[in-house]
């Protein structure tokens, strides 16, 4: 009888895993077709001054921040960039291993990010999108590959832009793996606050929002944090904290690869966490 139960258990064992590799079978092309609409750029790579009077005028910290990343470099030549991470998110409803990739665009907040979530058993659950650009997203979560659990295509304007407004500031907050790009530009400015700390401001029409970033002697950004609630996925008003660290040389610049996301609610509860590794950065 045992023998049996074991059969049967490890037939529909096989058969969820066979339809959750289908399920994310269909994702992986769709995930294609997006990224290539989202950011790819057929054009030639783009040259990026990194000279110091670009940041000449701004808080004596972000100047101390730009002198670290760009390490001596003049220039870099770039159209997009690409990397992965792997680690542990924990969620409301368990922890779970996550690998991941990015692609972003190097000069305005335009990204896709895709994650794939397992349980202890290493079977993936769950897998989460996450696409931008100032003019739409798709963002939406499916377990199994099937089930859909998070969908954000909201009708409403207001909602919406404090969507968009949260998921540009995402951006400037993966920006540290190419940093050029938080440089003063038609949707970011930076601000002073202290010795150690800037405001990293977003404001460009109805994206909206702001990083309290700190910035250690030697320059490192360890930590940018959002002061205020911002409207994340499945109506959630959550506070991020992102700790920076394990900062090493890409491409001739000095890119943090250990980072600490913490999610907080109004009632400054620990709603998820994500601890991650980047590898692979590649710059396109």
């Amino acid at each position: 009888m045992n023998t049996r139960l074991l059969i049967v258990a490890g037939s529909v064992l096989t058969g969820l895993l066979t339809l959750a590799s289908a399920g994310f079978v269909i994702s992986d092309v769709e995930h294609r077709g997006l990224v290539e609409e989202m950011v790819h750029r057929p054009a030639q790579p783009t040259t990026v001054s990194l000279d110091p009077s670009r940041y000449a005028d701004l808080p004596a910290p972000v100047q101390r921040y730009f002198r670290y990343a760009f390490n001596g470099q003049e220039r870099v030549r770039v159209e997009t960039v690409h990397w992965r991470e792997s680690g542990r998110f924990k969620l409301p409803v368990g922890e779970f291993s996550i690998t991941a990739s990015q692609h972003s665009l190097g000069d305005r907040p335009n990204y896709v990010w895709r994650g794939v979530y397992r349980n202890d058993l290493g079977l993936p659950v769950l897998e989460s999108r996450d696409a931008f650009s100032p003019e739409r997203h798709s963002m939406r979560a499916k377990l199994m590959g099937y089930v859909t659990v998070m969908d954000t295509r909201y009708t409403d304007p207001q909602k919406l832009a404090e969507l968009h407004s949260y998921l540009a500031l995402r951006y400037y907050g993966t920006a540290l793996a190419f940093p050029w790009a938080l440089l003063p530009n038609d949707h970011i400015d930076w601000e002073p606050k202290s010795a150690s700390q800037a405001w990293l401001v977003l404001d460009h029409g109805e994206l909206q929002g702001r990083y309290r970033v700190t910035i250690d002697d030697r320059g490192r950004i360890t930590r940018m944090e959002t002061p205020d609630l911002m409207l994340h996925g499945n109506d959630s008003w959550l506070r991020e904290v992102g700790d920076k660290g394990g900062y090493r040389e890409v491409n001739g610049l000095m890119v943090p690869t250990e980072l600490d996301y913490r999610w907080y609610t109004e009632a400054g509860d620990l709603e998820s966490r994500y601890r991650m590794t980047m590898t692979d950065i590649e710059w396109r």
